[in-house]
């Protein structure tokens, strides 16, 4: 399936061009920020071992000035969506710590980094990826009613994950997930128990999923 980012604009609304008239036809259009780059995954389906399942990517005031100040930030966003990122997953790149994304992640990740403390914390981010439901920024997410064109690409990458037998961990949206792609119904995935705070600890799964996640981070 060919990636719908590769072709995105270099300037607001950022939206992919498969998707144009589905959104622009939306009532829920509104409620999308569209001034900011989609970012519908990050990290690379290819090297990851660990894959996170989330809703969509959320919204901040901060994240206009990021987008118009920071264009090393935006220049690894673009190159993220065609999967030719050069950090594994760039948001975790300690000189974009001031951003928004870097804090979210740290902080949901911040068990893994412990445990494996010893051997970096690249150690952990180059074995992961995240993929989201939906690829475009709000502050509250709000269905569509419709499936993009767009969205079927994430589903293909999740897909793909399945078939090569990934570790797949749902942080959000566990039912959405399971109705886009039906092979994960069959498939041994881990549900985030608390997906109000979905941070990736012990206490957020069972003994049994976090042993089998440990032993995908020691590979």
């Amino acid at each position: 399936m060919l990636n719908p980012w590769e072709s995105l604009t270099k300037n607001p609304p950022y939206i992919a061009e498969c998707d144009k008239q589905n959104l622009e036809n939306s009532y829920f259009v509104a409620n999308l920020k569209l001034n900011v780059m989609p970012e519908p995954f990050i990290g690379n389906i290819e090297a990851a071992q660990i894959v996170f399942l989330l809703l969509n990517p959320g919204f901040e005031e901060a994240d206009i000035k990021l987008s118009t100040d920071h264009p090393d930030f935006i220049e690894q966003n673009r190159k993220n969506l065609t999967h030719r990122s050069d950090y594994p997953f760039y948001v975790l790149d300690e000189k974009f710590s001031y951003s928004g994304a870097y804090k979210w992640w740290n902080k949901r990740l911040r068990t893994l980094f412990e445990y494996f403390k010893k051997h970096g914390k690249n150690h952990v981010i180059r074995k992961i990826m995240c993929i989201q439901y939906f690829p475009y920024h709000s502050k509250k997410y709000k269905d569509l009613g419709l499936i993009l064109e767009s969205q079927k690409y994430s589903f293909s990458l999740v897909q793909k994950a399945i078939i090569n037998q990934k570790l797949i961990i749902v942080m959000r949206s566990e039912k959405q997930w399971l109705k886009a792609v039906p092979e994960l119904k069959n498939y041994p995935y881990i549900p985030i128990k608390n997906v109000r705070s979905p941070y990736v600890t012990k206490n957020n799964m069972t003994a049994e999923q976090f042993k089998r996640l440990m032993d995908a981070l020691e590979d």
